[in-house]
């Protein structure tokens, strides 16, 4: 009975390098990705993004970086994650965190107008200057003194 050698699977752990200018580069060497710009974490792309946590943002960063399906994204970057050191796991914890605190607030308003037609619709805005305001008038009470 002939056996076939197959030689075992080398793991190399993804790796970040940030340059002096702040531009973080991704290796993932295991899906010969090397040197991938990450976008600014103030990118138009992810003025979308509402609810992500550091994996789903590593693995939609591989999507886009190697342009594959979402399935085989998934596998690649559930793999590759798992040899990650903590390092970079903590690193797309931070990136995400800070790519979430850059997008636009959006609220919703249910409007309560015909309530057998329009039933559970909302109307979005941006109230980027209600934010504005909220902000000068907390720092006006803060000042505020009694005469």
């Amino acid at each position: 009975m002939s056996s076939l050698f197959v030689p075992p699977t080398i793991y190399i752990e993804p790796s970040i390098i940030t340059d002096e200018y702040g531009q973080h580069t991704l290796n993932v060497p295991q899906h010969s990705l090397y040197y991938y710009h990450l976008p600014p974490e103030n990118a138009p792309e992810y003025q979308h993004y509402f609810k992500c946590n550091a994996f789903l943002m590593y693995r939609r960063t591989l999507q886009k970086a190697l342009n594959t399906r979402t399935n085989v994204s998934s596998k690649m970057a559930k793999e590759s994650w798992d040899y990650a050191p903590e390092q970079f796991k903590k690193f797309f914890k931070d990136y995400t965190k800070a790519v979430l605190s850059y997008r636009r607030k959006f609220y919703k308003i249910l409007v309560k107008k015909d309530q057998k037609k329009q039933q559970n619709k909302f109307k979005s805005f941006i109230v980027d200057q209600e934010e504005i305001t909220k902000q000068h008038f907390r720092i006006e009470t803060i000042n505020f003194k009694f005469v």
